[in-house]
């Protein structure tokens, strides 16, 4: 991301604090609403003990803009605690459904198993519930890991998701594995041109030694 990109969406907050602070009544909610659409609204702003925005739909608006922002490299406003710690703000059904659709899909899966901004603050009182984010997510979504990975693996082929399968689908991954490795393929560089055919039990092998499923 360009770095003026970046620090503006460092700024805006402040210059939308400063315009709330500041404005009459009117141009204040304005300026809350646009914060929270716009994707740079920090939570806090619209709730705790900090918040200058009252308005609990705008709330539920930035949450949403909040889960668009996942997996951007501008997503230091992220953080699971707001959707599932203990008094989490983002709690309505509007910021549950994206936020659950999120961590559903190929991407959302991945942050929460491998992004260590989506755990939290070692330091937070919420650490050692969000931890390990995925059963938590999975709880607060009315599912299990379990049924959330088996829903992903079994769409990965059509979805095109074959690193997904073969990270953490063993099944699934491997028959892609095998039917892809079976087609007919040449060789590069000396002998380039030589046809090469495998049989399924070479190509299983292969992707046993190859690839170790994710847990």
């Amino acid at each position: 991301m360009h770095p003026v990109n970046v620090i503006s969406r460092r700024l805006a907050p402040m210059f939308f604090l400063a315009l709330v602070t500041n404005a009459r009544a009117g141009d204040a909610d304005a300026a809350c609403h646009q914060m929270a659409i716009g994707g740079h609204a920090q939570i806090e702003m619209f709730s705790g003990p900090s918040a200058m925005c009252t308005d609990k739909k705008d709330l539920s608006l930035a949450c949403v803009a909040t889960v668009k922002s996942l997996g951007a490299e501008s997503s230091e406003n992220y953080n699971v605690r707001y959707f599932l710690a203990p008094g989490a703000p983002c709690k309505d059904a509007v910021s549950v459904h994206a936020f659950c659709q999120f961590v559903g899909s190929y991407d959302g899966y991945q942050v929460l198993l491998n992004d260590e901004n989506a755990k939290g603050d070692p330091s937070s009182p919420d650490y050692a519930t969000l931890r390990n984010p995925v059963p938590v997510s999975a709880k607060a979504c009315g599912t299990t890991p379990e049924a959330m990975l088996a829903n992903l693996c079994a769409k990965a082929d059509a979805a095109k998701q074959w690193d997904f399968a073969y990270a953490y689908c063993p099944v699934e991954g491997k028959a892609i594995y095998v039917r892809e490795c079976l087609k007919p393929s040449t060789t590069d560089g000396e002998g380039a041109g030589r046809v090469i055919k495998r049989s399924a039990a070479e190509c299983a092998a292969s992707f046993d030694r190859s690839y170790k499923p994710k847990k």
